[in-house]
């Protein structure tokens, strides 16, 4: 950053990095408190103004913190304040499409997720948040992937059979780096999962809102299934494929 358009700078970027530095690690051993309170910086258990906060993902958290960090930083150089209020309210407000993105679905029980994942790890925080904001709350998880033909299909499957999935719909955006729905079904299937495939993007809608059928919901044994939240992920193109299909952009 420099101050009006001069040429002194008022914020260095490897100033930043290196206030994370302790004492004889290399680094100028200015580490700031901003960066402890961004640590334990938490959002409020009832949000004033939506639920965005009450349902940011660990990975958002982790994210949030490390951006509260960088402005705790700037701000000091700058000479402006960043408050709690202002961090609670910028968490509250925050949008980030595609990232755990929830809508609300055609049918008054289901919950609508987007999220780009199209890697191990990233599948793996995908259903963490899953777990910890629907399934262990007594949701059905039901997921439609598609996936770019290079990556890693059969790990990424197996981390969605965590969350214990009653269906799998393997489909692809229509893009020319799409895996075909049928090698993303075998490699969902290889981990265990009840796929099916659908040719198409509008069928893989149509599937993955199907009633479910008895004793298919998640956690088995249930029958009628109440509330199931239906998960669009594999990569952003399958998320910008959902939001083109159904006018939510």
């Amino acid at each position: 950053l420099r101050r009006n358009g001069g040429h002194a700078p008022v914020l260095r970027t490897r100033d930043f990095w290196e206030s994370f530095s302790e004492p004889g690690t290399g680094g100028t051993g200015s580490a700031f408190p901003g960066i402890r309170v961004a640590a334990r910086f938490k959002p409020l258990a009832s949000p004033p103004d939506g639920a965005a906060a009450a349902m940011a993902p660990p990975y958002v958290l982790e994210s949030f913190r490390t951006a509260l960090a960088a402005a705790l930083f700037a701000s000091e150089r700058l000479n402006v304040t960043v408050s709690e209020a202002d961090a609670q309210r910028a968490l509250v407000r925050h949008e980030l499409p595609g990232r755990f993105q929830i809508l609300e679905g055609k049918q008054g029980s289901d919950v609508i997720v987007l999220d780009g994942a199209h890697t191990v790890l990233s599948a793996r925080a995908l259903v963490l948040a899953l777990k910890e904001r629907y399934v262990d709350r007594g949701y059905g998880v039901a997921f439609v992937v598609g996936m770019a033909h290079d990556k890693e299909a059969g790990g990424f499957m197996a981390e969605l059979a965590a969350a214990r999935p009653a269906r799998v719909v393997c489909t692809t955006a229509g893009a020319a780096r799409s895996l075909a729905p049928e090698d993303l079904l075998q490699a969902a299937r290889g981990a265990g999962l009840p796929a099916t495939a659908a040719p198409s993007f509008p069928e893989a809608v149509e599937h993955s809102l199907e009633e479910d059928a008895p004793g298919e919901s998640n956690g088995g044994g249930r029958g009628k299934r109440e509330k199931r939240v239906v998960c669009f992920t594999g990569s952003f193109r399958t998320v910008a494929a959902y939001l083109d299909l159904t006018d939510h952009r």
